[in-house]
């Protein structure tokens, strides 16, 4: 799917159908169903963003029904690989959590967690949210925090 980035008028951010798919098959669509995440890797092609791949939860990240706290370093070690792979090219480019609700939206502690990565770099940095019906927010972050979304996607087909 491609969205307008919404941080530059001329820029877009493209995200592979397999990377939709793999946010969407973590959705909490049961009670039982723990927030998943993980990052998100791909290109930075000039003004472009493109997201190639995703890493999922892994055993010692923190999970609960309304948190996911990435811990496992096997997420830094994937975009190390992906990085020296691609000869320098593929790089971290954000990250996707789930919601346990319908319209999802960031949240205070999102939002504070967001601000702490964009402070990191000088890039924009893409973070989606999946809700349980596989509705997708998605947004932009850049230079501490400035967030703009991009339209929701309410098509779990477009996600498979």
């Amino acid at each position: 799917m491609i969205w307008q980035n919404p941080l530059d008028a001329l820029s877009k951010v493209l995200v592979e159908p397999s990377v939709l798919s793999l946010i969407y098959g973590h959705r909490q669509f049961a009670v039982a169903r723990l927030e998943a995440g993980g990052i998100l890797l791909g290109f930075r092609r000039d003004p472009h963003l493109h997201v190639t791949t995703a890493t999922e939860p892994r055993e010692s990240d923190s999970r609960a029904r309304t948190r996911f706290d990435r811990r496992d370093a096997s997420h830094h070690r994937a975009a190390i690989d992906a990085w020296h792979t691609s000869g320098g090219t593929m790089d971290y480019v954000g990250e996707w959590h789930t919601h346990p609700e319908t319209s999802p939206r960031p949240s205070s502690l999102d939002l504070f967690e967001w601000r702490k990565i964009c402070s990191r770099t000088a890039t924009p940095m893409v973070f989606a949210i999946c809700g349980n019906n596989g509705t997708i927010w998605m947004g932009v972050g850049f230079e501490a925090g400035i967030y703009r979304a991009m339209p929701l996607t309410s098509e779990p087909s477009a996600c498979r």
